[in-house]
């Protein structure tokens, strides 16, 4: 059971949070109104994202250092499911532009950084089967997918602001992170949210890698 617990605890605060979402009173602000319980979706898919391309770069840099197949293994599979939740980030904020702006996307430098961040993660994948040395590929990948984390850090979250041309919310700070940003109750069930699906997608990734050491014959 103590291997279990976070798996355990991820899918109930997403049960939790999913339906909490929908139901529970949000203030009914200008322009947003009832849309902005986009934020118990939208924001915990890009925490997810940004946690799984964490520990991606983390076990790049590892894999710079001392090289194994275990290493870009974790690597490599974090980027495929930062990926989907990349996705599903870009689907729910377009979502909610849809019916707050009135257009499913616009010229925001925060939108667009994003973009850009999950297409240079695309070319991960085809980066590592395009060499048939393991040593150069590990080394080559890892080294692309520091530099990928470095550039989306910079795009997502330092151009814009710097910038100072973003409509995005929270370009002069970290909008719901703290309780005065929000709704108490609406603060609780962000943080259950976030933390929920960063479980959640921690757990995704686990099989996923499980299953890679496997099919690979790696213990």
């Amino acid at each position: 059971m103590k291997h279990f617990w976070w798996k355990i605890l991820g899918i109930l605060l997403v049960c939790i949070s999913i339906p909490a979402g929908l139901l529970v009173d949000v203030p009914d602000l200008p322009l947003i109104e009832q849309t902005i319980r986009n934020i118990f979706f939208h924001v915990p898919m890009w925490f997810a994202m940004f946690f799984l391309f964490f520990i991606s770069f983390f076990y790049s840099i590892y894999n710079l250092f001392k090289p194994n197949n275990k290493h870009l293994i974790i690597a490599s599979e974090a980027i495929e499911v930062g990926l989907m939740f990349g996705f599903l980030g870009i689907l729910t904020g377009m979502l909610w532009a849809k019916f707050t702006w009135g257009s499913w996307w616009l010229k925001d430098p925060k939108l667009n950084g994003t973009l850009v961040s999950v297409m240079i993660y695309m070319i991960y994948p085809i980066l590592v089967s395009s060499f048939e040395n393991n040593k150069l590929q590990s080394l080559i990948a890892s080294a692309y997918n520091a530099a990928a984390f470095i550039t989306m850090i910079f795009l997502v979250m330092i151009f814009p602001r710097i910038n100072g041309s973003s409509i995005h919310p929270g370009q002069g700070g970290n909008p719901a992170l703290i309780s005065g940003d929000i709704d108490l109750t609406m603060h609780y069930i962000f943080l259950m949210a976030s933390i929920g699906w960063c479980l959640t997608a921690l757990w995704i990734l686990n099989i996923k890698i499980r299953l890679k050491k496997i099919s690979t014959n790696i213990l």
